[in-house]
């Protein structure tokens, strides 16, 4: 079944690229966009959930996919994929350790999963630029499994993970996440960054010897009332460590300072306290000044493959890999005192599981797509990659990755926005670069693993400080805020049930709500309607109105796209004959922040075919100011053609 669903992904021909030139009467700006409109509708972009079955690839086309990238060959920029991959793989090494601890998984599991992931979704994979691996946006959920059934147990949180991407792939859920709103993500995003900060706290600042807690509340009463258990070395360690990241990373953003302060730490933990002693220390000798990794992993070493987390009831594998008997380790925080038949068939494993899905599906095809967006004023063929990109090729390697990860016992992967924004900025071309981040990262981690065990806490902590406060894009949040209060009200109600009950539960509260408030919006069949005349002032003219006459909101503006489609298309057909377009929004009741974005983006792609674009916004001014950006006016004047003044 994988198999044929993978087969049928390729369905957008690779050897069809750049198989549409512009002719004479296309603007010289505009020949990717022109190839992009080209792109075969049927191609899966625009096909219905009920008929997820598209023109299987042929021989040629697979061809085509494993010897070229974006209309090249695979040497096309090496060095600049090089750089970025061995950049990301620095980068990613530490912060998959760190990731892993906040998870409640051993630093070996989120190496193995950055291993694995890296390697198989830079590869099968449809985006270029996506960095998957372990996540701060699944924290929280394995963390609730690892405080109940023991780190081994994460493992099978992603074998099951596994097995609910490929239902997703097989019934097209991916085309489902459109429906996420962006307010109710943001939410989410805040939940677990607050969570997630909440929970290094107490070793970050040398606290020994505590229960681990499961939610905000419970890990903050935990703080404050031990704050006579804080070490004044790793709290100002700690404190020292977060400023040098946060002051760094605003100031020389390119420089991967993660990597820095981490072989800092490793240094300070390794040459300055050699008196730190082995972890199993006599209970009378006194403790080391500094709280280190080694204190509750004893044994951090390089692995591929970590035994005793796969069910025996798995055909083939479950038997080979299950252990006989129970296992029993020196020490309750490395490892499970069960084995994998104690959790395997528990609701709550399950429910996690399903939710780890959910949320790694989610953030890595926002992922991609963000990343795309981050080439829109560079890259030539940005409107190919966003067209070119298939959501069922993401999900189908997001599923081999999260079984390659639960096979071999580490943590659920998901794409992390952050990892796959620096592969980006650091010039990354291709999938080759990820392709190389894979061999880096493997080389790096054998290598330097084991060093890991002289990091103290202190600096785990500030990394994911830094982790937790990049989660929340205040950027958009200030949009959010200015353009959509309603929206901003809902993100609000999504981290408050994030952190109040259960990062999930948020997640799915805040979807409930989200579409409570647009149930009217979901009703509407044409929230857009399209029409096209003579230009009434400019012979051989064309002129197209669009008129928004209901409310447009994420739940209909996808299926609002289709008609706007066509409108970009008959401007790309007109080639040099004047084409003005009107955007009438005087109508729509209700303009939520996901809509405004979409009229963006296809206002930008109107103003590059050669239209002239003038919008009336109506009471929604606020909200649609960005698409003044892409009037054809003169800076100064932007403001009239939004207020409908031609």
């Amino acid at each position: 079944t994988v198999s044929v669903l993978y087969w049928t992904s390729m369905s957008r021909s690779r050897a069809d690229y750049h198989s549409v030139d512009a002719d004479d009467s296309t603007p010289a700006d505009c020949p990717a966009l022109l190839r992009a409109v080209r792109w075969p509708r049927e191609a899966g972009v625009f096909a219905s959930m009920t008929d997820p079955w598209v023109r299987p690839a042929t021989a040629q086309e697979w061809w085509t996919f494993a010897t070229t990238t974006r209309g090249g060959p695979l040497s096309a920029h090496w060095l600049d994929n090089l750089k970025a991959g061995a950049t990301v793989a620095c980068v990613n090494l530490t912060l998959g350790v760190s990731l892993a601890i906040a998870s409640g998984g051993t630093p070996t599991q989120g190496m193995v999963c950055s291993l694995w992931s890296a390697a198989l979704t830079s590869t099968l994979g449809s985006s270029h630029f996506n960095v998957v691996g372990a996540t701060s946006a699944l924290s929280s959920m394995l963390e609730a499994v690892s405080l109940r059934y023991g780190p081994d147990a994460i493992g099978t949180v992603a074998l099951y993970a596994s097995f609910f991407l490929f239902a997703f792939a097989f019934f097209r859920v991916d085309r489902a996440i459109r429906y996420v709103p962006t307010p109710v993500a943001h939410g989410f995003a805040i939940g677990v960054a607050i969570m997630l900060a909440a929970g290094q706290l107490a070793t970050a600042c040398g606290m020994r010897g505590l229960p681990r807690q499961n939610g905000f509340l419970p890990k903050m009463e935990q703080f404050v009332g031990n704050l006579d258990l804080i070490r004044p070395a790793d709290a100002t360690l700690f404190a020292a460590a977060a400023a040098a990241l946060f002051a760094c990373t605003s100031r020389w953003p390119r420089v991967p300072w993660v990597l820095v302060v981490a072989a800092a730490a490793v240094a300070l933990g390794y040459f300055a306290l050699p008196h730190a002693g082995p972890a199993a220390a006599p209970k009378h000798q006194a403790p080391p000044l500094l709280f280190l990794l080694r204190e509750r992993y004893p044994s951090i070493e390089p692995a591929v493959f970590i035994p005793g987390s796969v069910p025996s009831w798995i055909p083939v594998i479950g038997p080979l890999l299950s252990p006989q008997a129970p296992r029993h380790c020196a020490s309750a925080h490395a490892c499970s005192p069960t084995g994998p038949e104690t959790w395997q068939f528990q609701p709550d494993v399950v429910f996690y599981s399903f939710g780890c899905a959910v949320v790694s599906l989610l953030e890595t095809l926002i992922s991609a797509q963000i990343a795309n967006r981050m080439l829109r004023r560079t890259a030539d063929d940005f409107d190919l990659l966003c067209r070119a990109f298939s959501t069922l090729r993401e999900t189908l390697s997001l599923s081999l990755a999260a079984f390659a990860s639960g096979i071999c016992g580490a943590i659920c992967p998901a794409a992390a926005l952050a990892r796959t924004s620096l592969n980006v900025k650091s010039g990354a071309f291709s999938r080759v670069a990820g392709v190389m981040h894979a061999v880096v990262f493997a080389v790096a981690a054998w290598v330097l693993m084991p060093l890991f065990e002289y990091m103290p806490f202190a600096v785990v902590g500030s990394i994911l400080l830094l982790v937790s406060y990049r989660l929340i894009e205040f950027d958009e949040l200030a949009a959010l805020r200015k353009g959509d209060p309603a929206g901003m009200y809902l993100c609000l109600l999504t981290a408050i049930a994030s952190l109040t009950v259960d990062s999930f539960a948020g997640l799915l509260v805040g979807g409930a709500i989200a579409f409570a408030m647009n149930a009217r919006a979901l009703a509407v069949p044409d929230a857009v309607r399209v029409s096209t005349d003579e230009h009434r002032y400019v012979p051989g003219g064309i002129h197209a109105s669009v008129a928004v006459a209901e409310s447009l909101t994420f739940a209909n503006v996808q299926r609002a796209a289709g008609e706007l489609e066509d409108v970009l298309v008959a401007v790309i057909d007109a080639g040099d004959r004047y084409f003005s377009v009107h955007v009438d929004l005087t109508r729509c009741e209700e303009l939520d922040f996901d809509a405004a974005e979409a009229l963006d983006d296809w206002a930008r792609k109107v103003r590059l075919a050669g239209a002239k674009l003038t919008v009336d916004c109506g009471i929604h001014l606020v909200r649609i100011l960005s698409i003044t950006e892409h009037l054809n006016v003169p800076p100064e004047t932007k403001a009239e053609p939004a207020l409908g003044k031609s």
